[in-house]
């Protein structure tokens, strides 16, 4: 994922819609070993991204919402998580 992220990135440029995916990609990745914070941080550009080129109301958007609430849920921040988990269903 990283080298397709900076082939992405070179390509592409940084605002792009696939671009925002590689981010989620390797972001699902660092979650998946345990690295909180740094999935944090991807989901948040691929968030920025999403929300500035499809626009809020885009499942994409919704989907990245979801993916950060489950970062929230394993830090114990439920309450953020919910919060979150209801913007997936707005």
């Amino acid at each position: 994922y990283e080298k397709c992220l900076a082939i992405r990135l070179d390509s592409l440029g940084p605002s792009h819609p696939d671009v925002a995916t590689t981010y989620n990609n390797v972001a699902l990745v660092r979650q998946a070993h345990g690295q909180y914070d740094r999935s944090m941080a991807l989901y948040e550009k691929c968030l920025a991204i999403r929300l500035d080129s499809l626009g809020p109301s885009h499942p994409d958007v919704a989907t990245t919402y979801n993916n950060v609430a489950l970062v929230r849920q394993a830090h114990g921040q439920y309450d953020r998580s919910m919060a979150l988990y209801e913007k997936c269903l707005a």
